[in-house]
């Protein structure tokens, strides 16, 4: 990566959002040795997410974790693809005749964004979420 083309406190956050998805609540000093930083950038880039809504703090704990706000930015992307309901009978047609789950994914650059599904009775559950 070219650090001229990248924001790397923007990078650094990003890597704090995904190592909370990955592990759940972590504190401050746990973060900052997972991601290299030192407790006082860890702590002011906490607090600034905290303060945009991104993350939470368990009172008990004084952990972090990631909020429900990045369950609205997803709602907003499945809001914006607009599944009609004309397609959505389409999938269920589909999962009957074949007798399998059936989804739906739009691409997103290399890789598919799975926007819904119809899921057999009998079926498997697929463990990945819609949005993965």
């Amino acid at each position: 990566m070219s650090d001229k083309k990248y924001v790397k406190s923007v990078l650094k956050a990003l890597d704090v959002i995904e190592l909370l998805n990955e592990r759940g609540e972590l504190g401050v000093t746990e973060i900052g040795l997972l991601r290299g930083l030192d407790k006082s950038t860890t702590f002011r880039m906490l607090a600034t997410l905290k303060e945009r809504g991104y993350i939470v703090t368990n009172p008990q704990t004084q952990k972090y974790a990631n909020s429900g706000k990045f369950f609205m930015l997803g709602q907003g992307i499945l809001d914006r693809h607009n599944v009609n309901p004309l397609l959505r009978l389409e999938l269920k047609r589909l999962s009957e005749v074949t007798g399998e789950t059936v989804n739906l994914a739009v691409a997103d650059g290399l890789e598919g964004l799975y926007i819904d599904r119809h899921e057999t009775e009998d079926s498997i559950k697929l463990a990945g979420a819609l949005f993965s």
